[in-house]
């Protein structure tokens, strides 16, 4: 107890410098609203910009790869998703990556030069103005407003660090497996650690970009009741490395779960 104490000490006397949830609504909208009056959101056109133009400086080697619009310069690679997209390859003999919720790239620029002898093929379902960008300026990857536009049959549907933050989660979520995809990545999702699901907002330090806007933290038990009800199994899952975002209330800290998944449909 004592050093759970003295962890959140440390935490928020710092805390305006750091990620973490905060709040708890009973719906969405109640916690978009509350979030407007912080300002900006991940819709925002200057935040856009600040992950488009770290995205080119990676494009051109200047970089080792962007993540929230933040250039990295030494490789810290996410060896688990590294596996199960060379697992999918293995099996599928081919690579095509339906990306949904990849910014301009991040994932496909951070790793083409470990999966470059799979030839992958990379296309990324995205906010309008995101799309808009990548349509213009980003020529590697193929980039949609909406999944229902992907006519072609993806190897693996890539799910990193998004579902949380859709409004309709589970419906999103149902829409893309019944695209019928073989194959489904999910890395860095977020449950409560209460295994309760609970909508709150997630604070964004200025060292990232300002921000607050709302995430859903979903109940690990619900979840993989769900995938297994839509026809997914899960192959393997893993506790995600970089760090867990911590929920915040009031002076008390609780760490919440991140995981990632490779599931599998069903015969």
């Amino acid at each position: 107890m004592l050093r759970n104490v003295k962890r959140s000490l440390r935490f928020l006397s710092k805390k305006e410098k750091e990620l973490y949830y905060f709040g708890k609504y009973t719906a969405w909208e109640a916690a978009e609203k509350e979030s407007q009056k912080y300002g900006a959101s991940y819709s925002g056109s200057q935040i856009l910009k600040r992950v488009a133009d770290a995205t080119q400086k990676v494009r051109q080697g200047e970089g080792v790869y962007e993540q929230d619009g933040i250039v990295f310069y030494e490789e810290n690679n996410n060896y688990e998703l590294i596996a199960a997209l060379l697992w999918v390859y293995a099996r599928q003999k081919s690579l095509k990556v339906l990306d949904f919720g990849g910014a301009l790239g991040s994932t496909y620029f951070r790793y083409r030069k470990l999966l470059e002898p799979c030839e992958s093929e990379w296309t990324i379902v995205e906010q309008r103005h995101y799309v808009e960008y990548g349509k213009k300026n980003i020529p590697e990857i193929q980039f949609l407003y909406d999944i229902a536009e992907y006519h072609k049959e993806a190897d693996v549907v890539l799910l990193s660090s998004v579902l949380g933050y859709l409004e309709d989660t589970y419906g999103q979520f149902r829409k893309i497996l019944e695209q019928g995809a073989e194959y489904i990545i999910i890395d860095e999702l977020a449950f409560s650690p209460d295994d309760v699901e609970a909508v709150r907002l997630q604070h964004v330090p200025a060292r990232i970009y300002s921000a607050v806007y709302p995430v859903r933290l979903l109940s690990l038990t619900e979840f993989k009741k769900f995938f297994d009800e839509n026809g997914y199994e899960c192959m393997w899952e893993w506790d995600y490395r970089f760090g867990n975002i911590p929920v915040c209330e009031g002076v008390k800290v609780y760490d919440t779960v991140e995981k990632g998944f490779l599931l599998k449909r069903k015969k």
